[in-house]
């Protein structure tokens, strides 16, 4: 447990390990189908997930670092503790789950596309007391970190790289 009384969730993909390489079928440089993403250890009272997937070592335009945001995800209903890859890149999903905007402002999954060196992509799960209830039009990683302010029961991480060539 955190110290803040947030639990830990421990998160994976069946298409690449922590601190492995991402397959280039889920990068723009591919099909930029979106990962698949599992997680378990979710403590009582869940009452939705989210996913905010984003590379810290993305460029700007000046050359700083900053983080960009590859997907966000939320209103994950509480019996699914898995993301089959490739989803739909739409705001709503037959499922009642949710994409917000990516750095692209688009709704959906945008993949690794680095345009120098290795980048990591964090994705990280976060299971919630409630469902936010956003509309995903206008939701973006700022808003939803906003919104599950207050609301995290636990939360994990899986750390996938990439590089050009």
């Amino acid at each position: 447990m955190k110290p803040n009384g947030i639990q830990d969730l421990t998160v994976s993909s069946s298409a690449f390990g922590d601190l492995e390489t991402i397959p280039f079928e889920h990068t723009q440089f591919g099909a930029n189908r979106s990962v698949p993403l599992a997680w378990e250890g979710a403590p009582e009272g869940v009452k939705s997930y989210a996913v905010i997937a984003n590379d810290p070592d993305a460029p700007s335009p000046r050359l700083r670092l900053f983080n960009f945001t590859h997907w966000v995800v939320f209103d994950i209903p509480p019996h699914m503790a898995l993301l089959e890859p490739g989803l739909p890149v739409k705001p709503l999903l037959e499922n009642g789950i949710k994409q917000g905007k990516n750095g692209y402002g688009k709704n959906g999954y945008a993949g690794p596309k680095p345009p120098f060196g290795e980048h990591r992509y964090i994705f990280t799960v976060y299971a919630l007391d409630s469902l936010l209830g956003l509309d995903p039009a206008k939701t973006s990683k700022k808003a939803l970190i906003k919104a599950m302010q207050g609301r995290i029961l636990a939360q994990g991480k899986i750390t996938g790289l990439y590089k050009k060539g």
